[in-house]
């Protein structure tokens, strides 16, 4: 079952039905030639930060160890918008920002200039009540302009990626690891205030030197998980001699790695969790499969925050190139189309049996989970549209076959 934040429950029904729009990946997107959205909004006047309708960042709300943050930099930062008032729940909201980065991968200065943009357009607050046109959420994000649905934008998992994707579209090539990080957030939302965001960028580096986790590891940034039995723990995500158990309850885990499958039929995962287990050695490994509240192949904490990647841990990627811009669904069965994936070349992580698409001399039943350019992340592209093979196949541009998921 897909966790449902806290934010989506508070939807300003105001602007009624949600205007349509491109909808931009909950992960990076896999073409990253096609177009992005139009400008956010301008920062919310500090006039009316205390004033305008927000929500949670994270299910329940801000944790101890937020507080403890919060307590830790309050003294510290000098940035216009936030300085001595940081709370815990803006630290809350800047941990989603962190993980969602470290999760993809991407160096801890993503985090910084996306902490940079949200304290500047938002004060981190997650914003359900527009107050400029229909702005909302951490980025000032608006949906007339393509950046996705109201409900989306109050999802601070989907508004920091959305940022991320445009981001990386703006800046290819890593191009956003060199410059100047206010001039960068300036050109991701194409604000009337051009000159804001670098007064906050202290405040943004300070932040995410306190959350990002480093690679995993005792004494890196842990993510809390609840899981519902008893699991044998191993060295490595590929290891089958046990090392020790990691009891039923909440535990803490550090980093996420793919490796071999727990599970079977309609309930596995490939994920393991780098954890210090209640028996043997610490820094070993659990598979996600024990997680209580999450789904196939999912590796999230209590909270719904991705875990991030350990050194080395990326999910393997197969490189594909397809012939036109294709429908992607949430399943190989599904009709409800749920994004696009463009025509190009394309990253896809795995292969499952389904609904046949094409007819006579052309056709294919496996499909694709990728990550497409509109619409959520883990969606479903038939192998149809692949340019370089025939019925019934599923290679990568080398050949190679494409795994099962």
């Amino acid at each position: 079952m897909p966790w449902q934040p806290l934010s989506r429950s508070l939807r300003v029904v105001a602007f009624g039905a949600a205007v349509a729009a491109v909808l931009l990946t909950a992960a990076a997107p896999s073409h990253a030639a096609a177009p992005g959205p139009g400008p956010a909004g301008p920062p919310v006047p500090l006039s009316m930060v205390a004033s305008i309708a927000y929500a949670q960042c994270v299910s329940g709300g801000a944790t101890s160890a937020d507080t403890t943050v919060a307590n830790q930099l309050r003294g510290r930062m000098n940035g216009r918008r936030l300085g001595a008032s940081l709370s815990a729940y803006h630290v809350s909201c800047a941990r989603v920002i962190t993980a969602t980065a470290a999760g993809r991968g991407l160096d801890k200065r993503a985090a910084v200039i996306a902490i940079t943009t949200a304290i500047t357009e938002s004060s981190l607050h997650n914003y359900t009540e527009a107050v400029d046109h229909d702005s909302l959420g951490l980025f000032q994000q608006r949906p007339s302009q393509g950046w996705g649905t109201p409900a989306q934008l109050v999802d601070p998992i989907y508004a920091t990626n959305a940022f991320l994707n445009a981001m990386l579209r703006k800046y290819p090539n890593n191009a956003w690891m060199s410059g100047d990080i206010g001039r960068i957030c300036q050109a991701v939302q194409v604000s009337a205030l051009p000159d804001a965001y670098g007064y906050e960028v202290h405040d943004a580096q300070l932040l995410a030197n306190a959350l990002w986790s480093g690679g995993g590891g005792s004494g890196g940034s842990r993510y809390w998980v609840d899981t519902f039995a008893n699991a044998p723990v191993f060295a490595s995500a590929t290891s089958t001699a046990q090392t020790g158990t990691l009891n039923q309850g909440t535990n803490y885990v550090f980093c996420k790695t793919w490796g071999r499958q727990i599970g079977s039929g309609t309930s596995y995962n490939h994920w393991w969790l780098k954890t210090d287990p209640d028996t043997g050695p610490a820094n070993q490994y659990v598979s996600a499969y024990y997680l209580s509240r999450w789904g196939n192949d999912e590796a999230r904490d209590n909270s719904g925050v991705v875990i991030p990647d350990c050194a080395g841990g990326t999910r393997p990627k197969y490189w594909v190139d397809t012939f036109a811009n294709a429908p992607v669904f949430a399943s190989a069965t599904s009709t409800a189309q749920t994004g696009t994936l463009n025509q190009g070349t394309n990253y896809v992580f795995c292969k499952t049996w389904g609904r046949q698409i094409g007819s006579g001399t052309s056709y294919n039943h496996w499909w694709l989970k990728t990550d497409p350019d509109s619409g959520p992340a883990e969606q479903f592209v038939s192998a149809y549209y692949l340019s370089r093979w025939g019925n019934d196949e599923a290679r990568d541009n080398n050949g190679t076959v494409i795994p099962t998921c």
